[in-house]
């Protein structure tokens, strides 16, 4: 599996030796290198602007084996710029997986362990839950099921145990399920994305009517969590009182 050849921005040097530190990480629950742009569309599609200070750590863990600044840069530039080449995809309204993470023929294959669109959608989920508590807020009834469904499809290939559960409540064979989700799975990405940057969007104009700047581009690191309280005694999460300002 060789997603470098859609990425413009970080070279194949770049990737190499962040596919290295990903894949030596030795804690207890890593994220992998073929994982990673699973988790990273989740990123791409989530309601609310997560700064890299944020997901570096959920990525490459709390104390990534960086040897020395330029070690850290290289793994940094792969890592914005895989996001950016991702979220382009997202923002254009034609999110898909990357080249290297086909289906198998054998859809059954696709849960195998090694599998691109496995690892593709273990991923996904981890990146999703890891920003559930930010859909949590808007997932009102008009949305909720659309996106429970999105989920449901994008991490279908995470668990062949959750899938026979879900193909068991359908009365369906495993195998008729799954091709059904694979078919469907284009256009579960694109609905998805479609969601999350609505919402977004629908937030940045809410934002700006109240005379509030704009989320801007990852820059600088927040003192404060996004979902810590806020320090100035408000009682309302950092990120809907000053840290509107600071993501």
């Amino acid at each position: 599996m060789t997603p470098a050849s859609f990425l413009r921005g970080p070279t194949r040097r770049d990737l190499a030796v962040l596919r290295d530190l990903l894949d030596s990480n030795e804690s207890d629950d890593p994220l992998t290198f073929a994982e990673l742009p699973g988790f990273l569309f989740a990123l791409a599609c989530a309601p609310e602007t997560v700064p890299p200070s944020e997901w570096f750590p959920e990525v490459l863990g709390e104390e990534p084996a960086l040897v020395d600044d330029a070690h850290a840069q290289r793994v940094f530039t792969a890592l914005v710029a895989w996001y950016n080449e991702i979220n382009s995809g997202v923002l254009e309204g034609n999110p898909q997986l990357p080249s290297g993470y086909s289906f198998e023929d054998d859809v059954l294959e696709n849960f195998n362990p090694g599998a691109p669109v496995a690892a593709w959608s273990s991923g996904f989920f981890r990146g999703h839950s890891w920003l559930s508590e930010d859909w949590d807020e808007y997932l009102f009834e008009e949305i909720e099921i659309e996106v429970l469904t999105g989920v449901f499809s994008l991490s279908f290939f995470h668990s062949r145990e959750r899938a026979q559960a879900a193909a068991d409540d359908e009365n369906l064979p495993l195998e008729d399920l799954a091709a059904r989700v694979r078919d469907l799975f284009a256009s579960s990405m694109a609905s998805y994305a479609n969601i999350g940057r609505s919402v977004h969007e629908a937030l940045l104009e809410q934002e700006e009517q109240a005379g509030l700047a704009a989320r801007r581009p990852f820059v600088t690191e927040p003192a404060v969590g996004r979902n810590d309280p806020c320090p100035c005694g408000s009682g309302l999460k950092h990120k809907k009182c000053c840290g509107r300002n600071v993501h």
